[in-house]
């Protein structure tokens, strides 16, 4: 069995795709047969993006269902993913029939209400740390005539400013140039009828619905700018003095992961940016200590600041943000539209 599971850690590691989020995916293989139930367990390795203490996993799966995941720290290498597999598979009623990464993706359609039931249940099951968990990702959509045609979809929960947001992204994991990464905001109010209602949008979105290809790239315009928001002190409109123009509270992008090169030349660059302002440094150390907050716990960048003008010095912080994904990055641009009035609409939308 052990040089069974080191030749098939070979050719895992020897078909693994490279997602948008500058993460790592193999294609599924299949593991063996549930004892219980007769289905076939597929197994799958997933990399984090490279940062600092970044992640390997290993998961088997039942109908989509995760039944076993095992989870170590740095890259996936044949070596570490011989392990994982050894230990996933330890204890697990299956019959084990080891095979090779299938050339094309396990396949399954849904009604956008089981899979939002689906993404929900497998937060519980999720790769997770303090600030957020993870579901895996899972197929949606998928072409009976193309069956690599398919769209992989993620539930994300974050802690944000103190509050709960989700999240969901939309990834074609095989052609990433197909579909763009799409990430839109939900609230806790009622989390499985919005995101049943997102992932119906999706669904039209792409044209396709089952046995029909997908012929457009989703478009983001109209949908929500996924944005979070500052609002205490001086930034909270409700406590603008009399007399004074109401301005919105700061707004902020989720930019993803950024590497902590990435985090080091943003705070450094701002840090000369707002002191060369020729301001108090207590007029803006509020807002600077805020945004490096946001950077450092929540990856996010503020939009609007108030006590530093970002268009003089804008091609500049664009060639700082190269490293992220083309989709965090086109947000954050979109965002940076938005007139104050905008923002001000959006952040009562959100209270």
């Amino acid at each position: 069995m052990s040089k069974t599971i080191e030749a098939i850690s070979k050719s895992i590691m020897e078909n693994i795709i490279e997602r948008q989020d500058g993460g790592y995916e193999s294609r599924p293989f299949i593991v063996g047969t549930s004892k219980d139930t007769g289905a076939t367990v597929y197994g799958k390795v997933i990399v984090s993006p490279a940062r600092a203490n970044g992640w390997r996993a290993l998961s088997l799966f039942e109908n989509g269902n995760i039944l076993k995941t095992d989870v170590g720290h740095g890259d996936a290498t044949a070596a570490t993913t011989t392990s994982q597999l050894a230990k996933v598979i330890e204890g697990v009623n299956i019959d084990v029939a080891l095979q090779t990464p299938m050339r094309e993706p396990v396949t399954e359609i849904m009604s956008a209400d089981e899979m939002a039931a689906k993404l929900l249940n497998a937060l519980d099951c999720g790769l997770q740390d303090e600030q957020s968990r993870m579901s895996p990702f899972f197929n949606y959509l998928v072409s009976a005539v193309d069956r690599s045609a398919y769209l992989g979809v993620r539930l994300e929960e974050m802690l944000v400013m103190g509050k709960k947001r989700y999240v969901i992204t939309v990834n074609d994991k095989i052609e990433h140039e197909r579909y763009a990464q799409i990430s839109i905001s939900i609230t806790a109010n009622d989390r499985a009828a919005e995101l049943t209602k997102v992932l119906t949008d999706i669904r039209k979105g792409m044209n396709c619905v089952s046995g029909a290809s997908p012929v457009e790239k989703p478009s983001a315009e109209g949908a929500p700018l996924p944005l979070y928001f500052y609002a205490n002190y001086e930034y909270d409109p409700n406590e603008t003095p009399e007399g004074r123009t109401t301005l919105p509270p700061l707004a902020f992008v989720t930019l993803g992961d950024l590497s902590p090169d990435t985090l080091t030349k943003l705070l450094r660059q701002f840090d000369s940016w707002y002191g060369n302002t020729f301001q108090e440094t207590t007029d803006w150390a509020l807002e600077y200590q805020v945004m490096s907050r946001m950077l450092l716990w929540d990856n996010a960048l503020v939009v609007n600041p108030r006590y530093l003008d970002l268009e003089p010095v804008i091609e500049v912080l664009y060639e700082l943000l190269d490293g992220i994904s083309p989709a965090a990055k086109a947000v954050y641009a979109q965002a940076r539209k938005l007139s104050p009035d905008d923002i001000m609409e959006l952040w009562k939308k959100d209270n």
